[in-house]
């Protein structure tokens, strides 16, 4: 270790570990307020297929239409690197105190005398040969393991599009990417630009490059020559098995008209996964369950807004429907002794949103809704439990001359597991009136009152109590 890598930490920078080698595990470094190794583990080499195990990503943009035919496939799912066993050697700093302190936790504050390394060197010198052994007692053997790679993206965007081929985005989570924090993301899809048609975006209405979607199981077989054009306005009729059994964990849908998740489609994502849409209009009238992950749905001011006509804009919730983003419950203890547990432990509840922005438009949800986001919980092969915290619910009508309207026995749930943290919701409303006050006159103004727990999101004229509740 040299000064450059002793540069953060005072103390040692000309201390007794100036000008010696270290052994550390690239997986698990020093903080660099210690020691600053990034620049030597990033110079171990590796090879090309180290270097491109990630997955690509893909566009396709027209102006006038695009099309996936029946028969095509595309595939930008994560590679994956397969680790041998082998012994783990790692050097321990020998304390002011004279106790030893793995490197890879070595706190920077305390004072340090040396290093034991753990190797030893024989040489036989009549054979001219040098064995580098590993030192007994500072060595341990670890089993080989499966390190995977993010997958990659893919984008369509047009006016008229035909998606009706085959789309793979899946990756490998191995032993050590279990947790949300070291998962690999599976694929994205987006339909639409983001941003919109150049400056669109900045001077609304906005114009994102893509026709209305309809989610199906079934999509209407479409055949088109080679140098047909798509009649249009056509109805993208996008097939969910994109979303729920590709290996697609992100899917975000930016439409200038309408987005519907018929009845009778329920749609189960992959945990943790994200589901985004943005449109003139959403209408979500089947159930969709999305352990962990995230659900969104805004109306926006865009080109289509318009359009819509006779229907309102806005986004509008089905009866019966439930929405479900609660955390995982995972017990290792459960699994075979033999076999080391690969299951996914995403313990915490996820957010789902709900936004309008378009002038006149009307956030809509009806009777007997379920909104699920509380925790789950964790148990791992030691027996410790991590307990899951609740995740967040929003509700926003930041429209001009907008509506909100909540129907008849609305669930809602975030708690956290085993004192954990509960939940949040926010409401955020221009103006509310209960139905008494309809009938009375004019509307009033009324007082926020904010609880523990509790994310509050004040209004112009209007606002409300709120509670948040763990178990």
């Amino acid at each position: 270790m040299r000064s450059a890598e002793l540069a953060d930490d005072p103390t040692q920078r000309n201390g007794p570990l100036h000008g010696l080698t270290v052994y550390v595990d690239a997986r698990h470094p020093p903080s660099k307020q210690f020691a600053d190794v990034t620049g030597e583990i990033a110079a171990v080499s590796e090879n090309v297929a180290q270097r491109t195990e990630h997955g690509g990503n893909a566009v396709f943009q027209s102006e006038g239409d695009v099309v996936f035919a029946r028969g095509a496939s595309l595939d930008v799912s994560g590679g994956s690197t397969t680790y041998a066993g082998g012994v783990m050697q790692t050097s321990y700093l020998v304390g002011a105190n004279g106790q030893l302190y793995p490197i890879a936790t070595a706190n920077p504050l305390l004072s340090y005398v040396g290093v034991v390394n753990p190797t030893f060197s024989r040489t036989f010198n009549k054979w001219g040969v040098k064995d580098v052994l590993p030192q007994p007692g500072l060595s341990a053997y670890q089993p080989g393991y499966v390190q995977g790679a993010a997958a990659g993206s893919v984008q369509f965007a047009a006016p008229t599009m035909v998606l009706q081929g085959r789309l793979h985005g899946s990756v490998v989570n191995g032993l050590y990417q279990r947790t949300p924090a070291t998962a690999v993301s599976g694929g994205q899809l987006t339909i639409g630009l983001p941003a919109g048609v150049g400056s669109s975006a900045s001077a609304p209405p906005i114009d994102y490059l893509s026709p209305a979607v309809r989610l199906t199981t079934a999509p209407y077989p479409i055949v088109v020559a080679d140098d047909a054009a798509l009649p249009g306005p056509l109805t993208l009729e996008l097939p969910v098995s994109y979303l729920t059994s590709s290996g697609f964990t992100s899917t975000q849908i930016y439409s200038n008209f309408g987005v519907t998740l018929p009845s009778g489609t329920p749609l189960v994502l992959p945990s943790g996964s994200t589901l985004s849409v943005n449109a003139a209009r959403v209408d979500v009238l089947s159930n969709i369950i999305d352990p962990a992950g995230t659900l969104s749905f805004q109306n926006v001011f865009n080109v289509g807004s318009v359009n819509t006509a006779p229907a309102r804009p806005g986004v509008y919730v089905g009866d019966g429907v439930t929405l479900d983003v609660r955390g995982l419950w995972t017990n290792d203890m459960l699994a075979a002794t033999s076999t080391p547990a690969l299951a996914q432990t995403w313990q915490n509840g996820g957010s789902i949103s709900f936004g309008i922005t378009s002038p006149g438009a009307l956030l809509s949800l009806g009777s007997d809704i379920a909104l699920h986001a509380s925790g789950g919980a964790w148990m791992n092969v030691k027996g410790k439990l991590v307990s899951g915290t609740g995740g967040s619910i929003a509700l926003n009508d930041s429209a001009l001359d907008g509506g909100l309207d909540v129907g008849n026995n609305l669930s809602i749930d975030a708690f956290g597991v085993n004192g954990a943290a509960g939940g949040a919701f926010s409401l955020t409303a221009r103006v509310w009136r209960s139905a008494p006050e309809i009938a009375a006159g004019p509307p009033r103004s009324r007082s926020m009152t904010c609880r523990r727990r509790a994310v509050c999101s004040k209004s112009i004229r209007a606002s409300f109590p709120i509670t948040a509740s763990r178990r």
